[in-house]
């Protein structure tokens, strides 16, 4: 008997999963047929016979038949009872393995967002690294074309002196040549003027030497 209303129990189970198909109480619930394949015959309520049939083609009380329909609710409900169990548990592992892999994706997302912001900041920091070397290259050339821009200006200038004190002291030379030159002639021309005086003077005495001889 036991065995007879597992069997039932069971088909009937399959045939609740499947949505009440294969017939009146799902294809074998309750006999696998309207009430047990016939009219009230081939089983009472899952399939269970009793070895002497009796005038309503069925083995068997009617409170026996109630009682076994009662222990299959029962083992029907527990087996659905578990069956929501088994799925709730593989819904919430599902959710568990989802949100799991969320949390991957969301990693690896964020890593490959971080990998990004790293290498555009080192190429910014290259960019800016170049761009600084490139100012300063040009701030040491703009330094060095103006040392040599004043150096160039020094040197013109320090020619510019000296042809300057050159020149000056040409001039110097030159005037200081000039003023012995005049110097020396008129050295030479009170020389003259002496001379030329004593002469007078000498004819001078000697003219009236000549008077004093000659009256």
């Amino acid at each position: 008997m036991t065995a007879a209303l597992m069997a039932g129990g069971l088909s009937a189970c399959v045939a609740y999963d499947d949505g009440y198909d294969g017939g009146s109480y799902g294809g074998g619930g309750y006999g696998g047929g309207s009430y047990g394949g016939g009219n009230y015959g081939g089983g009472s309520y899952g399939g269970y016979r009793q070895p002497y049939p009796n005038d309503y083609g069925y083995g068997g009380s009617y409170n026996d038949d109630a009682a076994r329909r009662a222990a299959w609710e029962r083992q029907h409900r527990e087996q659905e009872r578990r069956e929501q169990e088994r799925r709730r548990i593989e819904y919430e592992q599902r959710q568990r393995d989802q949100q799991i892999k969320d949390r991957d994706r969301d990693r690896e997302r964020q890593e490959q967002q971080q990998r990004e912001i790293e290498l555009r900041q080192r190429e910014q920091q290259m960019r800016d690294r170049e761009l600084h070397d490139q100012k300063m290259r040009e701030i040491e050339l703009r330094q060095q074309l103006e040392r040599q821009q004043r150096e160039q200006q020094q040197q013109a200038e320090r020619r510019q002196r000296e042809m300057e004190q050159m020149r000056q002291s040409r001039e110097r030379e030159a005037q200081q040549r000039e003023e012995r030159r005049l110097r020396e002639i008129r050295i030479q021309q009170e020389r003259d003027a002496r001379a030329q005086e004593q002469e007078r003077r000498r004819e001078d005495q000697e003219r009236r030497r000549q008077e004093r001889n000659n009256p």
